[in-house]
């Protein structure tokens, strides 16, 4: 595969990430969630691309010296390609390369087997289970973080 390349998420990029969030979750996140967040002095919105397909997207917050990934989802035309394997040890390795920050965190759903096994793969430890985290549709969240 070509080139990953990460680029700041501008409003431009919204469209496309609303319709891949859509595509991905009962529960998605507005339009207007996304106009709204990244404007947030504490979220870096981050898009990935090969060549010109769109490929994934990742919201990092940030608060003291913990980082939080918010989101990242890779478009459903590109999962099950080992995209995930690439980007996110690319993601950690950029929030390592940051001052301050000790710990990654993230919430993943319980039944998501194939997030959960990237996720471990990566470093991450299930910390908490965390009931009905995703209220919508009364599904579980094991909260993970690994040290950076």
């Amino acid at each position: 595969m070509a080139k990953i390349d990460f680029y700041r998420m501008t409003q431009n990029d919204l469209a496309t990430v609303s319709e891949i969030e859509n595509k991905s979750f009962s529960a998605a996140w507005t339009l207007k969630d996304f106009q709204e967040i990244i404007n947030y002095n504490n979220v870096l919105p981050l898009v990935a691309k090969v060549e010109e397909n769109f490929i994934a997207y990742v919201l990092l917050g940030f608060s003291e010296n913990i980082v939080t990934i918010l989101k990242f989802v890779i478009a459903p035309e590109f999962r099950r390609r080992g995209l995930g394997k690439i980007i996110l040890p690319g993601i950690l390795n950029f929030i390592k390369q940051q001052k301050n920050f000790t710990t990654a965190r993230l919430h993943v759903n319980t039944k998501n087997f194939a997030a959960v096994h990237l996720y471990e793969n990566c470093g991450f430890k299930i910390i908490e289970r965390l009931k009905n985290y995703y209220k919508k549709d009364n599904e579980d969240a094991f909260l993970m973080e690994r040290q950076i």
